[in-house]
């Protein structure tokens, strides 16, 4: 990227939501605020992240897999990330799935399965593209989204009420349509995302992201006909229809 180049993000803000409920957080919870963005925590969580990758995973070597390495680094610098970043393959149950392990001195990301080579060279750009945006996301104001995050998971692992389950809810949903948003700016499209989220979704190998629309929009009238649509309360990702339309959507009409 040229000197003084801006990175080709910078034009995607974080959703308001996670700063409204981390400030919210910081104002109700401020004794456990304080305990999880402790550095004693934060370097236990390293060192179990770390031990996990180790144990389940095979690390990618650069030399092995070069242009899976030039493509990452490529992403890496658009997206204004120094921080390394480190690949993982493992069979994770034979599901086809990329996952972010975080760590603060790295980007290490999992990969499950056979997605690597289910995947085109544009695909796999939008799902490291989707991948890094976590590592972005959960970099913001000093880390502090991840630690609402995980605020909110001991909370609701401890009981909890409704509000706590449900705002949990909500941030990891609104995450993924974050990464998605991060993964459309790197592909300078809708092609590769879409057809990647599909093939993922539907573990099927040949797409028609112009199909695939036709049917979240059918989808979409059909399940909003009665007036009210709760979408599914059990999932850490908007069903795979909402995100093809909010992907659409965000890349005709960003500000509305």
């Amino acid at each position: 990227m040229p000197p003084n180049a801006q990175p080709v993000v910078s034009d995607v803000s974080s959703i308001p939501y996670h700063h409204e409920l981390t400030e919210c957080l910081k104002r109700q919870e401020d004794g456990l605020w304080e305990w999880f963005s402790s550095d004693e925590l934060t370097e236990h969580a390293n060192r179990d992240a770390r031990l996990y990758l180790l144990k389940n995973a095979v690390r990618l070597g650069e030399d092995d897999h070069p242009e899976l390495h030039a493509l990452a680094r490529e992403i890496a610098e658009a997206l204004g990330i120094a921080a390394p970043v480190t690949l993982y393959q493992g069979n994770n149950g034979g599901q086809r799935n990329a996952i972010l392990v975080r760590m603060n001195s790295e980007v290490a990301i999992f990969f499950g399965g056979d997605i690597l080579s289910f995947l085109s060279e544009e695909e796999q750009r939008a799902l490291l593209a989707h991948e890094m945006a976590h590592f972005l996301f959960k970099s913001v104001d000093g880390g502090s989204f991840e630690i609402t995050d995980n605020l909110l998971s001991w909370i609701c692992q401890h009981g909890g009420e409704p509000s706590h389950r449900r705002s949990l809810w909500l941030s990891q949903l609104y995450q993924e349509i974050y990464a998605d948003r991060i993964a459309l700016q790197v592909c300078s499209g809708l092609q590769a995302p879409l057809s990647l989220l599909v093939k993922v979704g539907a573990g099927i190998a040949n797409v028609s992201a112009e199909g695939y629309l036709k049917q979240a929009e059918e989808a979409l009238e059909t399940a909003t006909r009665d007036g009210h649509y709760s979408g599914a309360d059990s999932d850490t990702h908007p069903e795979l229809f909402i995100r093809a339309l909010a992907m659409r959507d965000w890349i005709e009409d960003r500000e509305q």
